[in-house]
């Protein structure tokens, strides 16, 4: 995987709808792609903002799972803003292109912090990690049609 973005083909099919994952921590995308393995879906993921609105835009993904808690430039040491995931959600929800997109929070934060910022953010839904696999794919399989 790409450090930055990188897309999986869970299908050979050009029409299946795509998802994007934005998280920094590695082992979260891994575990998100093996959640999703049996959705028949093309995934896109990043690990900064910057990265996840730029494949957005691109790839007009069907559904986004950001995290909540994503550096702006995982690169750029100092820059570090811990509510910068939520940006993505408000880019996405502000270009005529993306503001359809069904949007899934993914966040350590406990719910009473984490769910106004995201739901204020524009997410449809609001999940904590560690998250459960079955919720994830039962919130996944709502807006995705496998």
């Amino acid at each position: 995987m790409n450090i930055n973005a990188s897309i999986l083909d869970n299908t050979s099919q050009d029409s299946a709808p795509c998802i994007l994952i934005a998280d920094d921590d590695m082992s979260v995308l891994y575990a998100l792609e093996w959640v999703l393995k049996d959705v028949s879906c093309k995934i896109v993921s990043a690990m900064n903002v910057e990265d996840a609105i730029k494949v957005a835009m691109r790839e007009h993904p069907n559904l986004a799972i950001l995290d909540m808690r994503m550096p702006i430039n995982i690169k750029s040491a100092g820059l570090f803003n811990p509510y910068a995931g939520a940006d993505i959600c408000k880019e996405l929800r502000n270009h005529p292109s993306t503001k359809d997109i069904p949007i899934i929070m993914l966040t350590v934060m406990s719910e009473p912090e984490g769910m106004p910022e995201s739901l204020n953010a524009g997410a449809d839904e609001y999940l904590t990690k560690p998250f459960n696999p079955e919720t994830l794919l039962k919130t996944v399989k709502r807006y995705i049609k496998s």
